[in-house]
């Protein structure tokens, strides 16, 4: 819709076409409450494109064409109007029972007969879409650009209208008229994968799923065992994100909410992480427990197991993020992360051997040395082999030196298991697929002030990452100890790994995703960068640890093994589409 308008701020609940949905749910419930599911759709549907046709048609006779200020008006009138119609009919036929979850947008009333009789409608309609990615590119860019270059205009408006109308309406006959969604997903892919619609629209099917998803959770979380709406979770004012027309000040917004929204959902997610798990707590009894009201049982699973185990995720998190963003700002390469240095497995490789043949000794700051010492010994022998003439590091040879040193840890690492007892064998393969096991305080007072220490420290030190950015040789030239900088860094990025994978295991591509994803909010190297790359880590972390709990209720999915499965796909990403020439001479 936003790319045929040329217009930002196109939805289809803007615009009015999930009003006509719901105004024709509202009739249709009222006059016909025994409808099936694929009638309920098409009286949806024909909602959809009675507004859609209204909306355009009338710009289109008022001669005013698709400009994007009219577009929006006429919109938000006719949205107004039908929304009006349809809580004036849910008052004359006393439905507003029926209708009040289903019209804030919910999903708790969804049957499998409802999917099935849909599902086949919404495939074809979501692959035709795919199929118009070139076409839509074409005529994001300007009318007269869609023409010379072979493209039909009007024949895509009115498909892509279509297409609209048809997956607006198997929504709002599903979960209700959920606004918003359609707002916020373009402009986040737009900024992960560029204006090219042939992977734009792939994209936000992807994260529109993952978006609506996250709300759900979060929407079930707040008044367990009832369920809230989650349209009144998404149902938040994102428009001023992106309508500064300035690039700095939209650069600004997108940090600052990229910041409130990250915090508020670590926020769910933490409460998410105490309340998840066997027995499941339910808020109320979490918020007794934490005044002192609760049972003794549940006092002591909250606090002596699920309250560390969140802690040690949210220090893991970001002692992960920011020391990816250290080695990716020191080398200078995007694909440098802790786990593909090789400094997890020196790390985990020293670990291993102390718990597997010194467990009788096991302290966990003690740990906590032994991995750094472990990951100091792996980050020389890669900074050793990538090492120049000139006292430089080796942009390229750094990578595919940490991949060398990884292997040949990892085989070492393997070679040692075989020699464990039966009863640390199993404990040791679980701590190494990346178990978040150290769920006890000391080892969260063993990596608090580990990491209170060095990540202000790596802060403090990463404005010179800054400098390193512009090469090595001006930044020399600018009078930065280019030698010293680096190793000190090296160091902190070391140290913060090595800590994370004491206690968690490797945790591998948290360091890759996490700055990555800071660099698609900042743009550039700055502290916000840093400070986002520490949030996103401890999010992803998080997030992981509770999915994996989720999705083996009798067991646990040790968290590293969930981390890799979307880790390695995007690192493949950036290796073969983003960055084609990064191992090039």
């Amino acid at each position: 819709m936003q790319g045929v308008t040329r217009n930002p701020l196109a939805d289809s609940g803007l615009l009015g076409i999930n009003a006509g949905a719901s105004l024709a749910m509202a009739l249709s419930f009222a006059f016909w409450p025994k409808a099936s599911g694929f009638s309920v759709f098409l009286v949806s549907l024909a909602g959809s494109f009675a507004v859609t046709l209204l909306v355009f048609g009338f710009l289109q006779f008022s001669k005013m064409g698709m400009n994007p200020l009219q577009l929006i008006l006429a919109g938000v009138a006719i949205s107004s109007f039908f929304t009006a119609i349809s809580q004036a009919l849910t008052q004359f036929f006393n439905l507003q029972q029926d209708l009040a979850f289903w019209f804030v947008g919910g999903a708790a009333n969804i049957t499998w007969k409802q999917l099935t009789v849909l599902f086949p409608v919404y495939v074809l309609a979501v692959l035709v879409s795919f199929s118009l990615g070139k076409a839509i590119s074409l005529i994001s860019l300007s009318e007269t650009h869609a023409l010379a270059l072979g493209g039909h205009p009007k024949r895509t408006r009115l498909i892509v209208f279509c297409l609209v109308a048809v997956l607006a309406a198997i929504a709002v006959s599903l979960v209700g008229p959920v606004s918003f969604i359609g707002l916020l997903v373009p402009p986040i892919v737009r900024g992960m994968v560029g204006t090219d619609y042939r992977y734009v629209l792939p994209v936000s099917f992807l994260v529109g799923g993952g978006l609506v998803m996250l709300a759900d959770f979060a929407a079930r979380m707040i008044n367990p065992p009832f369920e809230t709406p989650f349209g009144l979770v998404i149902a938040f004012d994102w428009r001023s994100v992106f309508t500064d027309t300035s690039k700095e000040g939209t650069t600004v917004k997108r940090i600052y909410w990229t910041l409130y929204f990250l915090l508020f959902l670590l926020i769910v997610l933490s409460v998410g992480s105490l309340m998840i798990g066997t027995p499941f707590i339910y808020l109320d009894q979490l918020f007794d427990t934490f005044i002192g009201k609760g049972s003794s049982s549940l006092a002591l699973i909250v606090g002596e197991f699920r309250v560390p185990r969140l802690l040690i995720s949210l220090l893991a998190g970001a002692c992960l993020g920011v020391s990816g963003y250290v080695l990716q700002g020191v080398t200078r390469n995007e694909l440098a992360d802790s786990s593909i240095l090789g400094i997890n497995a020196g790390a985990g490789f020293l670990v291993m051997l102390y718990l597997g043949f010194f467990s009788q000794y096991s302290l966990p700051f003690l740990l906590l040395v032994v991995a750094f010492i472990g990951g100091i010994l792996a980050a020389c022998c890669v900074y050793l082999a990538a090492y120049d003439r000139n006292g430089f590091l080796g942009m390229n040879r750094i990578l595919l030196s940490g991949i060398a040193v990884n292997a040949g840890l990892s085989a070492l690492t393997l070679l040692c298991t075989i020699q464990l007892s039966k009863e640390n064998y199993g404990f040791v393969n679980a701590w190494l697929a990346g178990s978040i096991w150290g769920a006890s305080w000391s080892y969260v007072w063993a990596l608090l002030p580990w990491a209170i220490i060095l990540i202000p420290l790596g802060g403090f030190y990463a404005q010179r990452i800054g400098l390193l950015s512009f090469g090595q040789e001006r930044a020399q030239g600018l009078g930065l100890n280019v030698a010293k900088s680096q190793k000190i860094l090296l160091l902190l990025a070391v140290a913060l790994a090595s800590g994370s994978v004491a206690v968690t295991g490797s945790l591998s591509f948290v360091g890759l995703l996490a700055p990555h994803a800071a660099k698609l909010v900042v743009r550039k190297e700055n502290h916000w960068t840093f400070i986002l790359s520490s949030l996103f880590g401890s999010v992803f972390v998080l997030s992981a640890d509770i999915v994996a709990r989720v999705i083996l209720p009798s067991g646990e999915i040790p968290t590293g093994i969930l981390i890799a499965f979307f880790g390695a796909p995007y690192f493949l990403y950036v290796l073969f589409i983003r960055q084609k020439h990064v191992l090039s001479g």
